[in-house]
């Protein structure tokens, strides 16, 4: 092993300008595995940051499935079960900050006309006075929370205004109960809320997901008949920590979904999954454009060291051994190119330290600036990618090496 490394050196030397071309494209290649990790990984830092101090928490459990527990639509339903009492114990024995919540959706039944009208509306049971700090992202800009006022609601702006609904209005919405069956629940409008953007999402309008009503936990559940202790939804406002392996062990054992706060948006997850998906495509791209470049470069050195290569088999060198050695150089050129665009990363990482304004596109971080940063398991798998994509490349030229003719190498010309 010894020899070959030295060996390996030895020959890289020998061949620099063969060399240099298939660094610079292996640095290309892990500079865009380090960037494209980087872009990920901020996306989802921000939204999920961005959402545990607004409406979904940190992360959720819910008994709701597939797309009904996305809050981007309504759930026409109530499922069919709650979230398991030892679960709700696990939270309240290990002092982790949750909520409750029951997510439903409704029709709005127009009393005058006599029939349905608008959009369906997400309506939210919560403590909202036991929240209204957390709920960052919301503000009341008409009216007032009231929790005295029997079957109050807090309304989404947006939603309000499309309907000319004011504070004190009575509304009507048609909602389905635990047993299936949908009656209408009158309610009385208390105040208005906002959606508060911060400055980097401002005028954007991604926040903007869905027609909602806040109404008070225990009112609605009464309405719908759910019993008392029965959950259907807790927003945890914590980190998962070292509580996030055994809810989600709890979750998956009761059959319950447990997902991070951006995930429970369609859109915005929708965003994080787009910018993975562009610098996966990036990635496959590059190293695609790494085994053919480097394929080819590998040929011509093929060629030019087959004299080299025949006078080493004549004078004894099995080809398994020269074939070990071709493999040798590429590993440790591999890394040494690794090492090279690692600090070349390192440098721009420092150079960017301020962060890169992504103007409109800033949406995809939550509005935040993007800070480019190192991700470990962006260089595992990109010193594997890259590793292979060499070997790939050095395969065809190295099958060529074990059936090169020393004879024939010699009637060519004089070694």
């Amino acid at each position: 092993m010894h020899q070959v490394l030295k060996l390996s050196i030895r020959n890289i030397k020998r061949h620099p300008g063969k060399n240099i071309s298939i660094g610079i494209v292996i640095c290309g290649a892990c500079l865009m595995f380090f960037v494209s990790a980087s872009l990920t990984e901020n996306a989802t830092t921000a939204w999920r940051n961005h959402f545990s101090t607004t409406f979904l928490g940190r992360f959720h459990l819910t008994s709701l499935v597939e797309l009904e527990r996305d809050y981007t639509m309504p759930a026409m339903k109530l499922p069919d079960r709650f979230l398991p009492g030892e679960i709700l114990s696990y939270l309240d024995k290990n002092k982790l900050v949750w909520s409750k919540r029951l997510k439903i959706g409704a029709a709005v039944y127009n009393n005058e006309s006599g029939g349905f009208e608008g959009s369906l509306a997400n309506v939210i049971g919560l403590n909202f006075k036991e929240e209204q700090e957390r709920l960052s992202n919301l503000r009341i800009v008409e009216g007032e929370y009231d929790p005295a006022t029997e079957n109050g609601a807090m309304v989404w702006e947006e939603f309000a205004h499309s309907f000319g609904w004011q504070v004190g209005d009575e509304i009507t919405l048609f909602i389905k109960d635990i047993d299936g069956d949908a009656y209408p629940y009158t309610f009385t409008i208390t105040g208005i809320l906002s959606q508060h953007f911060e400055p980097g999402l401002a005028g954007k309008g991604v926040m903007i997901l869905f027609p909602l009503v806040l109404v008070d936990y225990d009112t609605i559940t009464r309405m719908l008949g759910v019993e008392d202790g029965q959950v259907m939804e807790a927003a945890v406002w914590e980190n998962e920590g070292m509580h996030g392996d055994t809810l989600r062990k709890m979750a998956t054992s009761a059959d319950i979904q447990i997902f991070h706060a951006e995930e429970g948006f369609g859109a915005v997850y929708g965003i994080v999954d787009f910018v993975q998906f562009i610098g996966v495509s990036l990635e496959a791209f590059i190293l695609v454009v790494l085994i053919v470049s480097s394929l080819n470069i590998n040929m011509m050195g093929f060629l030019e060291r087959r004299r080299e290569i025949g006078a080493m088999m004549a004078m004894g060198a099995k080809p398994r051994w020269i074939v070990r050695l071709l493999f040798g150089e590429m590993i440790v050129f591999s890394t040494a190119a690794f090492i090279v665009s690692l600090i070349l990363y390192g440098l721009l990482v420092l150079a960017g330290a301020k962060g890169v304004d992504f103007g409109e596109l800033a949406v995809m971080f939550a509005g935040k600036r993007f800070r480019a940063g190192l991700v470990p398991l962006s260089l595992l798998y990109a010193y594997i990618a890259v590793a292979a994509a060499m070997l790939i490349s050095t395969l065809y030229p190295a099958i060529l090496t074990s059936r090169i003719d020393p004879v024939e190498v010699f009637r060519e010309a004089n070694v």
